[in-house]
């Protein structure tokens, strides 16, 4: 089984509403948790989208670094406009989704 860049973005996705779930089952403020959960999610998935389309129309080392800046640059943006936009965030679920989904890469490593 081959695991493409878009196959890490779709197990990102799917993990990430797993996770909204998760943390609006479980916590006081639902639908805080639930929002932060998925936008958490969403602050993963979106730059490494961008990156994957990027990689799949130019591959080289220069492409890759440019990339990877971009991706790093608007994971930041996404961050900061969460924080100002969205004063109810709930920070350990917006956090602990973003770790979880980053996860998938260590994932997609083990299983190729």
């Amino acid at each position: 089984m081959r695991i493409t860049p878009f196959k890490v973005v779709q197990a990102q996705i799917a993990l990430s509403v797993v996770m909204a779930m998760l943390c609006g089952a479980f916590a006081s403020k639902p639908s805080n948790a639930a929002l932060s959960a998925l936008t958490g999610g969403a602050i993963g998935w979106i730059p490494s989208a961008l990156f994957a389309l990027r990689l799949s129309a130019q591959v080289s080392v220069a492409s890759w670094v440019v990339g990877e800046v971009m991706k790093i640059g608007l994971t930041i943006a996404m961050f900061v406009a969460a924080a100002v936009f969205f004063p109810a965030l709930n920070w350990l679920a917006l956090l602990g989704t973003y770790i979880v989904v980053l996860k998938v890469y260590w994932a997609a490593l083990i299983l190729r």
